[in-house]
């Protein structure tokens, strides 16, 4: 199974590093969108902010997690649907999966790549903060991590539901930005819901990327008790049991059905 995995591993940082300057420009624009908000945001003249005191009053830090948290979570939902729905497009999907190797292990190797890609992201991210921004992260790192953890599985759980809807509705992967369009409005992840109109703050308890993104910035904060989080780290696991559990149910239907219709050679 480690073999098989790191087999496609290699073969994504082969792909990967085909198109240097893609790569190269990809990063550059996720700095550049880090550095915009900064700017945007000294416009006011304090980087500490009242309505931030809950997560640590800093407004860069606030920026930076929440960037942090988003793009990996994203990464880790994305990995496998993104990679089934590429390979696919490219014609490779059928040949790979009538291989002896077993689907879940395919789209393992795909999720370890997207983390991967994730984590390399995140070391960016984390250097400009504590090395140009100078913050500093004081929380419980270890709770923040199984946090993390927690949330990881859940999006990879929602990414197999999306890869198995997919396989045999196609074009499904189309409506993901629009989810994670109207998730970024209302989980908090560049400004506290706090701002928004009163009457839309329930909206955001609906979405479970909310409870990552604020559970992660209390741990991370010296202003937030282990009690305080607790209930973040009980719903995540609620919500990483039942969305691997359905994830899976979904890519195994969408995959037993797209081969029973013989759709799996075309997108």
């Amino acid at each position: 199974m480690i073999r098989k995995v790191l087999m496609f591993i290699k073969r994504d940082f082969l792909m990967l590093f085909t198109y240097r300057f893609a790569l190269v420009f990809n990063y550059l624009q996720m700095i550049m969108n880090l550095f915009l908000f900064v700017l945007f945001a000294s416009m006011f003249g304090e980087r500490v902010l009242t309505i931030l005191e809950p997560y640590g009053g800093d407004y860069i830090s606030y920026i930076l997690v929440g960037s942090i948290g988003w793009g990996y979570l994203w990464s880790a939902m994305g990995s496998a649907s993104g990679s089934i729905q590429q390979e696919m497009v490219q014609g490779t999907f059928e040949p790979i999966f009538l291989t002896p190797t077993s689907p879940y292990i395919i789209v393992f190797a795909y999720t370890v790549w997207g983390l991967l890609m994730g984590t390399f992201s995140m070391l960016t991210f984390l250097s400009l903060g504590v090395f140009v921004f100078k913050i500093e992260l004081t929380g419980n790192i270890l709770l923040a991590l199984v946090l993390m953890g927690l949330s990881v599985l859940m999006m990879v759980g929602f990414g197999l539901m999306v890869a198995g809807l997919n396989i045999f509705l196609k074009q499904v992967g189309s409506f993901v930005p629009v989810i994670q369009a109207v998730s970024l409005f209302f989980c908090g992840v560049y400004f506290p819901i706090e701002v928004l109109p009163r009457i839309l703050h329930p909206i955001s308890r609906i979405f479970p990327f909310y409870y990552s993104i604020t559970g992660l910035r209390m741990a991370l904060s010296d202003k937030a008790s282990v009690p305080e989080v607790a209930p973040y780290f009980w719903i995540l696991l609620v919500l990483a049991v039942l969305a691997l559990g359905i994830g899976m149910y979904f890519f195994r239907r969408g995959l037993n059905r797209a081969r029973r219709e013989g759709t799996l050679a075309y997108y």
